[in-house]
């Protein structure tokens, strides 16, 4: 939905950001010409001072006094075609009415084979669950019976996965609505492979959307395969869209999924000194499988024998953490590095706001969000070359991409050394960095997506 500005919290305004907030609209201010409101918050959006009102979203005046607010607005310079006039709630409802697209709701399915965790996948699903269910829809998650009692605030259809293949398959099926639905699959299992035998023999009236969440040989085999069940096939990257074309997916079924990244909206740093220490962050599993954190270890030792001013800081956790912890004090590193533990999601931006340079060893990954969220804050980001690092990281323009081989530790230094030394150009590459970001990742592009799937 398009974004929006409201003056005015009075009764009339109160009731006007709510109905567009309900309705699925993007209020992002609410201004007020009381200055006892100004930095107070309304449907926890920031009430503001009209004089910093700037740019050229549509600006809504919910108050009995329009004329007298539009004027205001006109002599700060603010656009007249800008501005609509709302004296009351029913003249907004007929805007909502003429405005509001895809209002129809739709029932989807979103699988969570591993449950009600915290990991990437789960992250995303429940995100997009609240996305697609703000936009008026009815969202359900499909999770094992044995987190029934963990509470979320979303509706869950609840599965025994325990049970043998067939008998499984059959409870799926008979817990799936019985009208139309498009259920989203996170894995090749047996919800997909119930979904597919429903489509088949029971109701072809549903869509079946496919999520390729990591760089997987036998994914695009699979998806391949089982093409012609297959309405969609989201991925996120470039690499696993290019794999899939390898093995004939039709291109016409594959969508890039975009991130919705919190961007800030300004960039705020400044050149920091060399007499300052360089700030190294990592932010994901504590693990030496997929996220290689024995080569982290190696990184330390490197960067222990170097002249380099340096302070490291990890967000996270996993079952390497206590290797890593040990490694840190038997060396004496501790006023180095620092673990910070698994941090909140609100607390994620300020933790990479505070590092220079983004670390990452990965030996695979779908598409880091991790990285795009370090970018998104400034971070300059020195990592891996896996799949989904080179959509967002150009070599050498707002940061560096390491083969994976035997020299990636000796590259990484070099790199390290060369920002430590040449503080300037990490400044200009973080700019760019959060530049990439801010340009590509957005609410807007992932409604699109979603509009044009349920269509």
């Amino acid at each position: 939905m398009e974004d929006i500005i409201v003056f005015g919290t009075g009764f009339i305004g109160k009731k006007c950001i709510c109905l567009l907030c309900d309705f699925g609209f993007n209020v992002t201010h609410i201004y007020d010409n009381n200055p006892d409101l100004w930095g107070k918050t309304f449907n926890n959006i920031q009430i503001c001072n009209p004089k910093n009102i700037k740019g050229t979203e549509k600006i809504f005046i919910c108050t009995t006094f329009c004329d007298e607010i539009e004027q205001q607005l006109i002599d700060e310079g603010i656009n007249k075609s800008c501005i609509y006039k709302f004296e009351n709630d029913m003249y907004l409802f007929k805007y909502i009415i003429e405005n509001i697209s895809n209002y129809t709701k739709q029932n989807i399915l979103i699988d969570l084979p591993s449950g009600l965790i915290l990991g990437g996948v789960e992250e995303w699903s429940f995100e997009t669950a609240k996305r697609l269910n703000a936009l008026s829809n009815n969202v359900k998650l499909i999770v094992p019976e044995s987190d029934k009692n963990i509470k979320i605030d979303l509706d869950c259809i609840y599965i025994n996965n325990k049970l043998s293949s067939k008998s499984q398959i059959d409870e799926i099926i008979n817990k799936l609505p019985k009208e139309p639905f498009t259920i989203v699959c996170n894995l090749f299992n047996p919800v997909f492979q119930a979904a597919c035998f429903y489509k088949k023999h029971i109701n072809h009236n549903i869509k079946i959307i496919k999520v390729i969440h990591n760089d997987y040989d036998i994914y695009y085999k699979i998806s391949a395969q089982m093409q012609e069940y297959i309405d969609y096939c989201l991925v996120i990257s470039n690499k696993i869209r290019n794999r899939l074309i390898e093995e004939n997916f039709p291109k016409s079924k594959m969508k890039i999924l975009p991130w919705e990244i919190k961007t800030p909206k300004t960039y705020v740093r400044t050149i920091r000194g060399k007499d300052l220490p360089l700030r190294l962050g990592y932010a994901g599993r504590i693990e030496p499988i997929q996220k290689r954190m024995d080569l982290f270890l190696q990184l330390l030792a490197a960067l222990k024998k170097s002249d380099i001013n340096y302070k490291v800081e990890l967000a996270g956790d996993g079952v390497y953490l206590s290797e890593m912890q040990k490694y840190v004090s038997n060396e004496n590193l501790d006023d180095k590095v620092k673990f910070l533990g698994k941090l909140p999601r609100e607390q994620i931006n300020d933790f990479w706001s505070n590092q220079d340079i983004m670390i990452s060893c990965s030996a695979f990954e779908g598409h880091s969000i991790s990285q795009c969220e370090g970018m998104a804050n400034g971070a300059v980001g020195i990592v891996t070359d896996v799949s989904g690092a080179a959509d967002d990281i150009e070599h050498g323009i707002n940061g560096f991409l390491i083969d994976n081989d035997d020299n990636i530790i000796a590259n990484m230094i070099k790199y390290i050394y060369y920002l430590d030394n040449n503080r300037e150009i990490l400044f200009k590459m973080s700019q760019k960095s959060w530049q990439t970001i801010k340009r590509k990742y957005n609410t807007k592009s992932i409604e699109l997506l979603w509009n044009e799937i349920l269509k």
